[in-house]
């Protein structure tokens, strides 16, 4: 799907964002 982007619904956001950490 993404490059380096993971879905976290369970985190906090409801969206694809760009796992930098």
């Amino acid at each position: 799907m993404g490059e380096e982007y993971v879905h976290e619904e369970a985190g906090g956001s409801a969206c694809a964002v760009p796992r930098l950490s």
